[in-house]
């Protein structure tokens, strides 16, 4: 583990060093890829409980979800474009399918099919993230701030396709807790994802710093009554 890490935080250290942007509700200086080693014990030592979302935040896994949901549009003959799947980041499947359909123009028989789609890009997704490159993320750094921390996971995704994620970067065994898409009633931006992991570490709300890099996370984490780190302008930035 002490290896893992240390390859991350080498990475990172080695990165170029464009200002990265925080929330400002975290009180903290900005901080850059060279600088996140140095600022991440400051920022932690805060709260009792640190929460990530995986896909983007993480792991830089966003190309593989959009491949396997472009085979199964395509199978249908729906062209979904990479800008109409970038704006239903962070959002469950559930939410995210149908708008994917009206932006590529479709209203007709699939509207009743979103699970059967849901189901085929699992499929898809599982299969290829088991052969694609994945790379960790300037966030995975704060893994290495555990000292007496509870972690968790809370993802959108279904969490088939989380734990495969999860064991392909060697990650098992570091999360108290994993919240998946699967678990929940209501997805981000609802607050629900977050405040079951809270519940679930029993830990509370405003003890949580939460790392996330898409609106609907943010807006999650905000309304849980959590800080939030945007790491997605971090990416923005660069």
């Amino acid at each position: 583990m002490v290896n893992v890490y240390g390859s991350i935080q080498q990475m990172i250290k080695s990165s170029p060093s464009t200002p990265l942007k925080v929330d400002p509700a975290t009180d903290h200086p900005p901080i850059n890829r060279s600088a996140v080693a140095r600022w991440s014990s400051t920022l932690c030592n805060r709260f009792s409980a640190l929460l990530f979302d995986l896909d983007g935040t993480l792991v830089d896994s966003m190309p593989v979800h959009y491949q396997a949901y472009r085979t199964v549009f395509r199978r249908h003959g729906i062209e979904l474009k990479y800008h109409d799947f970038l704006l239903q980041v962070g959002a469950p499947a559930r939410q995210a399918i149908p708008q994917f359909l009206n932006s590529a123009g479709h209203n007709g028989y699939l509207h009743g099919k979103i699970e059967s789609l849901h189901l085929e890009k699992k499929k898809i997704f599982r299969i290829l993230v088991k052969r694609a490159p994945l790379s960790p993320l300037p966030a995975a750094a704060f893994l290495s701030q555990r000292k007496g921390k509870k972690i968790a996971l809370v993802s959108s995704g279904n969490r088939a396709g989380v734990l495969t994620i999860i064991e392909k970067m060697g990650w098992g065994g570091i999360f108290d807790a994993v919240i998946s898409g699967d678990d929940v009633q209501n997805g981000k931006p609802h607050p629900e994802p977050y405040l079951r992991a809270a519940k679930l570490l029993d830990v509370k709300p405003c003890d949580c710093l939460v790392f996330e890099d898409t609106r609907d996370g943010v807006e999650a984490a905000r309304a849980a009554g959590m800080r939030v780190v945007d790491v997605g302008e971090w990416a923005a930035d660069e």
